[in-house]
């Protein structure tokens, strides 16, 4: 069974005495924590596969390891087990990104703080040229550890992990509010049309009892 490495960065995920988890619930147990597998670039740039290789023996055949090719050169991505670390909750990506209601772990204390059912996702908050702006962006963030970096294409995406209201769950404030919505009266925001009355036909205005077609013929409701 193919196994990963527990660790928070992946580069430090290639230490000798790092832990194994062949399984997210194993890796759970190991480390304590809410466990994600993710991968990510090493920085380094080879020539070759074979100085790829070089530098990480056991290159090929490793399922944490994946040769690729960008920018010129072969990089190495890494897979491995990272601990979720705690993300803001907000309503919104924007929000989470600058004024969470909080940061928290579990999904309960989010709940608490929004007062329903809430969701852990991931969301682009930006797009930019280079990796060196995207770094940039992340250290301003409130809560850095909940963001990452993807390249896409020629742009360099960041990413952020933050705890939403679930839109597809209802909590005791909805509950409540449906239940009164529900027993109030059906109201129309304007009287209904006639049935009568066809795609290419209109009213008389001098008598409403007078259907006009597109022709301009009239004839009398309901023949």
């Amino acid at each position: 069974m193919k196994a990963f490495p527990i660790s928070h960065d992946g580069q430090a995920a290639l230490g000798p005495d790092v832990p194994l988890a062949a399984t997210q619930a194993q890796a759970e147990q190991l480390s304590g924590a809410k466990i994600r597998l993710t991968s990510q670039e090493l920085r380094s740039c080879f020539a070759s596969p074979e100085e790829a290789e070089a530098a990480l023996p056991g290159l090929y055949g490793d399922p944490r390891f994946e040769l690729i090719w960008r920018e010129g050169g072969y990089r190495v991505m890494v897979r491995f087990w990272q601990p979720i670390p705690p993300a803001p909750v907000a309503r919104g990506v924007r929000l989470a990104a600058k004024a969470p209601l909080g940061v928290v772990l579990t999904a309960a204390e989010a709940e608490a703080l929004l007062d329903r059912t809430a969701e852990l996702i991931e969301a682009p908050y930006g797009s930019y040229a280079t990796e060196a702006r995207a770094l940039q962006a992340k250290a301003k963030l409130c809560t850095p550890l909940a963001a990452r970096i993807e390249q896409s294409g020629e742009r360099w995406q960041l990413l952020l992990t933050y705890w939403r209201p679930d839109p597809h769950a209802f909590g005791e404030r909805d509950r409540d509010v449906l239940a009164k919505r529900a027993q109030m009266p059906l109201r129309s925001r304007a009287p209904q049309a006639s049935p009568y009355i066809g795609l290419f036909e209109r009213l008389a205005s001098e008598n409403p009892a007078i259907i006009l077609a597109e022709e301009g013929d009239g004839r009398a409701e309901g023949t």
